[in-house]
């Protein structure tokens, strides 16, 4: 599966993001004149329009060279949605996206930041460190941050993961968003988010995040769809790049996804 090439990071581009969503719906129209309306689910598309502007001469190669890889339009590639939240079932740990270790128990219906009840509680009646975690199949080596709210005992240490990269971050009884920022290896074909609980450790948690870029951004919560399309396609089958200076590019992209093809 191709994959949508992430600029590196510490890239000089900005592309600013416009993303449309289309849904469809179906008339059938009697004999009588009576009409039955009803929305066409698998008609739904996404569309991105990425505006690269200051592009270095590498980064524009870069995207000139994934382009001719697909052929414009003829074939299809796994896009990474740079507005969305990339996991699933959000607020819901019991879902089977979420792989949790024996002795970590998951409850819902917890008060949560935002004056709900969406937060859940993990507790980890073990006696070693209990994971919960979700895991995305992209080959290709992307940057991303990973964050969520948390809550618990004074001290109570949760470390975060993205792959092999962790970050322990302390926690007391008021919600504080934590996060971790990392890159996935080069060569994999999956890379797991998640965090790790010492044993004995129960905590509260609401809106976990992940996102392809460095930072996070406000929490957008997620059900059985993310921001990960995995049969996207270009809607032109020319690019082109404008050259504004020495190593200095601009150029339009524009992506088009089924909404449901996750």
């Amino acid at each position: 599966m191709l994959v949508y090439p992430q600029l590196p990071s510490g890239a000089t581009a900005q592309y600013p993001v416009r993303k449309i969503r289309k849904t469809r719906t179906i008339v059938n129209e009697s004999l009588d004149g009576s009409t039955v309306r009803f929305a066409d689910y698998w008609g739904q598309t996404c569309e991105w329009k990425l505006e690269y502007q200051g592009l270095s001469d590498d980064e524009a190669q870069l995207l000139q060279d994934f382009f001719e890889s697909v052929e414009g339009r003829l074939k299809t590639f796994l896009f990474v949605d740079p507005t969305a939240n990339l996991l699933l079932w959000t607020e819901d740990p019991a879902r089977d996206v979420w792989e949790k270790s024996p002795l970590l128990a998951v409850s819902g219906g917890v008060d949560d930041p935002r004056g709900g009840t969406k937060a859940w509680n993990a507790t980890n009646n073990g006696f070693a460190a209990a994971r919960i975690e979700q895991t995305l199949n992209i080959s290709r080596p992307y940057e991303y941050c990973f964050s969520v709210y948390a809550r618990g005992a004074a001290g109570t240490e949760v470390r975060l993961s993205i792959g092999a990269t962790f970050s322990a971050e302390k926690i007391g009884p008021e919600w504080k968003r934590i996060r971790v920022h990392g890159r996935s290896e080069v060569g994999v074909e999956s890379t797991s988010f998640g965090l790790e609980l010492a044993a004995g450790t129960a905590v509260d948690l609401f809106g976990p995040q992940l996102e392809a870029q460095p930072g996070a951004s406000v929490y957008r919560k997620t059900t059985s769809r993310s921001g990960v399309y995995t049969d996207a396609r270009f809607m032109e089958d020319r690019l082109t790049v404008t050259t504004t200076g020495p190593n200095a590019h601009s150029c339009v992209l524009r992506v088009l996804a089924n909404a449901n093809n996750i």
